[in-house]
């Protein structure tokens, strides 16, 4: 399950409205939620603040989670223009490896990076002279719950990955470490 929607009541100058909005599984609690049911009941109220609002759709998002001062001032400071001039914008050409991802070959790849919610690996297609970054999700690491993508996998480790999936437009590549179901 993806979560659960919630509304939200909001009073002004004496007038009520009521905002809709989606509390994602991962905003629910900062430890595995693998039911939402468990955490949740329908009708139950939550205490929520609003994680992200899309002006464009008029979507919010919310997050269960407490505020957390520290996480809040880092927030900020990745969108503080002289931080943000440093970030590589740069879109990789990934077309090559569409071939790849449709044969679901196996590549070994090195780990460049990793994160909270999984790890880059830098590969080479098989018969071009070409290399990309491959986000392996922490879903998609082991065939069981991986809470710390870094007790997994060192950075300059050499895994095998598949391409999952290959997003052109963006430059993404998304992989995966487990052996797909038979």
């Amino acid at each position: 399950m993806f979560g659960f929607f919630a509304d939200v009541s909001v009073t002004k100058d004496g007038k009520t409205s009521v905002a809709h909005g989606l509390v994602h599984c991962s905003e629910i609690s900062k430890r595995w939620v693998s039911d939402v049911a468990d955490e949740v009941k329908l009708g139950q109220e939550v205490k929520v603040r609003v994680r992200k609002a899309d002006g464009e759709t008029g979507r919010l998002n919310f997050t269960m989670w407490p505020l957390d001062p520290e996480a809040e001032i880092m927030k900020s400071a990745l969108t503080r223009p002289e931080v943000r001039k440093y970030k590589d914008t740069t879109v990789q050409d990934v077309s090559a490896f569409r071939d790849v991802q449709q044969s679901g070959q196996w590549l070994t790849g090195t780990v460049m990076r990793t994160a909270s919610f999984g790890a880059w690996v830098s590969v080479r297609h098989p018969m071009r002279d070409v290399s990309g970054n491959v986000l392996v999700h922490v879903t998609a690491m082991r065939d069981y719950f991986v809470e710390d993508p870094a007790q997994e996998v060192e950075i300059g480790q050499e895994v095998r990955v598949r391409i999952t999936s290959v997003d052109v437009r963006t430059g993404r590549m998304r992989g995966s470490m487990v052996e797909p179901l038979a």
